[in-house]
């Protein structure tokens, strides 16, 4: 079992959501969310919401009843309807109440298309209508009643579709129009777009749809008549109130190309837009004016795009004119068309129009035509163009091959490089698969190496500094370097940091006798933590490599022994405090004689901002006592958080020796080591993880902290684990434990209002609920009134250790 889990432990995994933004950038690719969706059942649901985010319903034979085969499908699997957005129904003749029912069964639908399809039939008595962004008609071909039927189907239409749609009234041509009655329950749209649509139909769908809403028009269709343009000044009235975008391509008049039509004597660019009398959207913002065909003289249908600004309503504030399929050629204009009249009477009324207007012309060809175009214009509209009243732009377009390659392209399935950052910062730990992820191609090194060098081991078998050298990029992901070697000098430590702009810890493990002082232009930086490990080094030594930082976060030691270099035997006294020590806010000592950090707080006390103190000592003295006081002294005016681990004192066990005492007190520990004193203290966490000792005896020495502990103390809590099986065996003879469990409850019951006391139990359940009622039968009272609140940590099975 134990083989299986350090197998799997190796295995890269990467949370539930990142697997989703991964599978969302497949949204195009149905071959590979297919087989997605059957790798697991985390995958499935991700998978499921692209594969059916958007369905496409055909069938093949032109019959009455298309719908209900699809009906069958979302009935049977409705957690697959869920997550149908866009649905296009391509199925000819259809009954509207069965296209009511299948969206029904569709609750986020998005967007309707309906594509060569004729829903018939009136509308159920009870329809339930609902909202939807997008509703478009392509391709097809039916009533305007039935049109208008599939519209009441919604409460709103955010945007209404209609593509070579052709609209008819089933009744006699020659009855009027008024006559096709509106319907009261159609729905509020806020954008048209009809594109190769006639205007009569538009004009049909705008008289009897509500356009109350209706702010965006876009119209790609041709005004072959002036009949279509009065027509469409109709249109204009009734959208007038609210309309404040229209996007146009009007591009033929009169059944004929422009430059047949300009012939005439009489002929004006303005003269479209006086008729369909622009001037009266008064809410109107933005007009967007496109040519897209070559058949059409350019050079007057730019004039005539112009002649926009002269009955432009007063609220027009943008007028953006794009034009393609440019000219390869140079410009002429038509003969008999007087053409450099119109330029200057344009030119004239650019530079006066309003200072809101601005009058934008985007060319979008290859380049040669794009610059031989703008020459043209610069040529025509001199004072237009150096004034800025009409800014050029332009849009480059590189060869044809290019769309067949993006074409091509657009099917792999491609994720952006920060979320590859990210998929790979999960596998940070596996540096066998970082090898290979390194290897995969170029946009995928830099975050491998990072997690590859973020940790690194010296040892003096290795040339380090000629590997940093040669690879300085590498030297800038190292975020921890920890340095396993014997004697060295402080300049070769000093070299091997300034490579590492980067380094946030700097381990030192079994190091000897580290030699020199730190070069006189040291470049000092900050750290965030400073580890000694299994070090013998002398005291000067380690408060020089102190100063090769400007601060320290958290300084730790373990296992290390501190001494003079002049005389190794003696016991070393105090050392002078070098000047350009750092502020440490944060000090690790396990396992650390009490002298040797009486001797690093004692050289470190005048730059000492120790604010938290973490300390896993064994006292086997009374005298460690007191030098552990002397380390209280020095931090006492900045140390808030103590975690403290007392668990040995004079060499024996307290149960064996130091209780027995008569004049022993559990409260003897923290007035020796005067905790009073520590007037910033607001922390103080003490831990029992140990069987050595009597665990009834150590908490009662661990709860007589209230007694000593400074009036700034806000927590203590108390951490106890590997409990015994059994209490009923005394803790020492002649130990009078009843007497003190009475005198804490009364201490914890008259305890500070804001002192938090909190006993955190850790073993199995069986341990954990014996020692909650032993506790409870010898605190009753700080147990009952919650002066005392128990907490537990339930392990299971002996493998939770």
């Amino acid at each position: 079992m134990n083989e299986t889990l350090e197998h799997t432990s190796h295995e890269p995994c990467l949370p539930p959501e990142l697997w989703d933004r991964v599978i969302d950038y497949l949204h195009d690719d149905k071959r590979v969310l297919k087989r997605t969706s059957l790798v697991c059942k985390a995958w499935r649901p991700s998978s499921q919401f692209h594969l059916f985010h958007d369905i496409c319903y055909y069938s093949p034979e032109q019959w009455f009843h298309d719908i209900p085969p699809i009906l069958q499908f979302v009935t049977t699997a409705p957690h697959l309807a869920a997550y149908v957005r866009d649905f296009t129904f391509r199925s000819g003749t259809c009954i509207v109440w069965e296209l009511r029912d299948l969206l029904d069964t569709m609750p986020g639908l998005k967007k309707v298309c309906m594509e060569s399809a004729t829903p018939l039939g009136p509308l159920p008595p009870r329809s339930r209508a609902t909202p939807i962004s997008e509703l478009e008609f392509q391709d097809c071909k039916l009533p305007l009643r039935s049109f208008l039927n599939i519209l009441s189907l919604f409460t709103s239409i955010d945007h209404l579709a209609l593509s070579y749609t052709l609209l008819f009234r089933e009744r006699d041509p020659s009855e009027p129009r008024a006559s096709v009655h509106t319907l009261s329950s159609l729905p509020a749209i806020r954008t048209i777009s009809a594109v190769d649509i006639s205007i009569e139909h538009l004009h049909d769908v705008v008289e009897r749809t509500p356009v109350g809403n209706l702010d965006t028009l876009v119209v790609t269709s041709c005004i072959q008549t002036w009949g279509e343009v009065n027509l469409f000044r109709e249109l204009l009235a009734a959208l007038r109130p609210t309309l404040r975008r229209l996007d146009l391509s009007p591009h033929m008049i009169d059944g004929k190309p422009l430059e047949m039509m300009v012939r005439r004597r009489n002929w004006k660019p303005e003269q479209m837009w006086k008729r369909m009398d622009l001037e009266q959207c008064v809410s109107l913002e933005t007009l967007n004016l496109f040519r897209y065909q070559a058949r059409s003289d350019i050079g007057v249908v730019l004039q005539m795009y112009l002649a926009a600004c002269k009955f432009a309503p007063p609220s027009l504030r943008t007028l953006y004119i794009r034009m393609q399929k440019l000219p390869k050629e140079p410009y002429s204009p038509p003969p008999g068309y007087d053409a450099d009249g119109f330029w200057d009477d344009l030119d004239r009324t650019l530079l006066r129009a309003r200072s809101d207007l601005a009058v934008t012309l985007e060319l979008c060809d290859t380049a040669p035509n794009v610059e031989q175009f703008k020459a043209f214009v610069a040529r025509h509209l001199p004072g237009a163009v150096d004034r800025g009243r009409l800014r050029l732009t332009e849009k480059i377009l590189i060869g044809s091959t290019i769309q067949v390659n993006m074409e091509h392209t657009s099917h792999e399935p491609c994720l952006p490089p920060e979320l590859w950052d990210r998929v790979i910062d999960h596998l940070h730990d596996d540096k066998l698969v970082l090898k290979r992820t390194s290897l995969v191609c170029k946009e995928w090194t830099p975050s491998s190496q990072f997690h590859l060098f973020h940790e690194i081991y010296y040892d003096r078998r290795l040339s380090i500094l000629q590997f940093i050298t040669i690879a300085p990029h590498l030297a800038a992901c190292i975020r921890c370097l920890t340095i396993k070697s014997g004697p060295y000098s402080m300049s070769e430590l000093r070299d091997v940091l300034d490579t590492m702009p980067g380094l946030k810890k700097l381990g030192i493990h079994h190091s000897f006798y580290p030699l020199g002082l730190p070069p006189a232009r040291s470049r000092a930086t900050p750290i965030s933590e400073l580890e000694f490990r299994d070090c013998h080094l002398p005291l000067e030594s380690f408060l020089n490599i102190l100063s090769m930082f400007t601060s320290i976060d958290n300084l730790t030691l373990s296992y290390i022994i501190l001494f003079r270099a002049e005389d190794i035997a003696s016991e070393p006294p105090a050392f002078h405090t070098l000047p350009s020590l750092p502020p440490i806010r944060k000090l690790s000592a396990v396992y650390l004689a009490i002298k040797y950090l009486n001797i690093v707080v004692q050289n470190l006390t005048p730059v000492m901002s120790v604010d938290t103190l973490i300390v896993s000592l064994s006292f086997r003295r009374w005298e460690e006592v007191e030098h552990f006081r002397e380390v209280l002294t020095g931090l006492r005016s900045t140390l808030r958080t103590l975690d403290f681990s007392p668990w040995f004192i004079d060499r024996n066990n307290w149960t064996e020796t130091v209780v027995q005492n008569r004049e022993w007190r559990p409260e003897q520990l923290w007035e020796r080591m005067d905790l009073g004193q520590c007037v910033s203290l607001e922390i103080l966490n003490l831990y029992r993880d140990r069987a050595q000792s009597n665990i009834g005896v150590i908490l009662q020495v661990y709860l007589a902290a209230c007694k000593s502990a400074p009036p700034s103390l806000r927590t203590l809590h108390i951490y106890m684990q590997a409990l015994p099986t059994s209490y009923s065996t005394p803790p020492a003879a002649g130990y009078d434990a009843g007497a003190f469990w009475g005198v804490l409850d009364t201490m914890l019951l008259r305890a500070r209002p804001g002192l938090t006391v909190t006993l955190e139990v850790c073993d199995t359940a069986p341990k954990v609920e014996q020692f909650i009622a032993f506790v409870a039968r010898h605190l009753p009272g700080a147990v009952e009134q919650e002066r005392l609140r128990l907490m537990e940590k339930i392990l299971i099975g002996s493998t939770g250790d």
